[in-house]
């Protein structure tokens, strides 16, 4: 499903990635651990093509990134659920409207985002929220709307980048869980991390 390719990202004269070679299985789930700086994010930002290798080559469904055309990025993009650290959704919205904003930017028809984001609010078990604010939210609460945000447009992956890493140990670790849950699903899952306790409770999870 992803395929990198001796691939290397420099910013100016410092490599933030250099002759990376991996694959990724659809289903897997995929831990990437590695200290602030090593290059992670990069990682994530060179698959949904905000940025482009200085060498190498990065497949997706054996398509060849570097052909995709500017036009079609945003579509490639929705095969990539990302989840952020700091959560990212939009204070002004609620939890269902945050959810079902990518589904409306879409096109997607009313009563089909009605079921989509009922059977998300009901997956990530925050059917009681659903019209509250993100200010009103704890911390694991809101990773927990972007995670079903994320999964909105059903991507085929899902990238978490450093998931937990606002959250306390149980939070963390009920964010995994549902990670966890998602892959057994059918979902890709890869998550980036730092935290010793969460490459503790992926145990036996590939590790990159």
């Amino acid at each position: 499903m992803i395929v990198f390719s001796t691939v290397s990202k420099l910013f100016d004269d410092e490599y933030a990635l250099q002759d990376v070679s991996l694959t990724v299985e659809p289903g897997e789930l995929v831990m990437i651990t590695g200290p602030s700086g090593s290059g992670k994010t990069t990682f994530m930002r060179l698959l949904t093509r905000e940025y482009k290798p200085t060498t190498g080559e990065i497949l997706f469904d054996s398509i060849p990134l570097s052909k995709i055309s500017a036009g079609q990025i945003h579509h490639h993009r929705r095969k990539i659920g990302v989840i952020f650290q700091d959560y990212k959704l939009l204070p002004e919205l609620n939890v269902w409207e945050n959810i079902a904003l990518a589904l409306s930017i879409i096109g997607t028809k009313d009563d089909e985002i009605e079921r989509r984001v009922t059977d998300l609010l009901d997956l990530v078990s925050l059917t009681d929220k659903a019209f509250h604010f993100p200010i009103q939210l704890s911390g694991g609460e809101a990773q927990r709307v972007s995670i079903a945000r994320a999964l909105s447009t059903a991507p085929k992956v899902i990238f978490a980048d450093e998931p937990t890493g606002n959250l306390d140990s149980t939070a963390s670790k009920n964010i995994i869980l549902l990670l966890k849950k998602i892959n057994s699903l059918g979902t890709t899952v890869l998550i980036t991390t730092h935290n010793h306790d969460v490459q503790k409770w992926l145990g036996e999870t590939r590790h990159i």
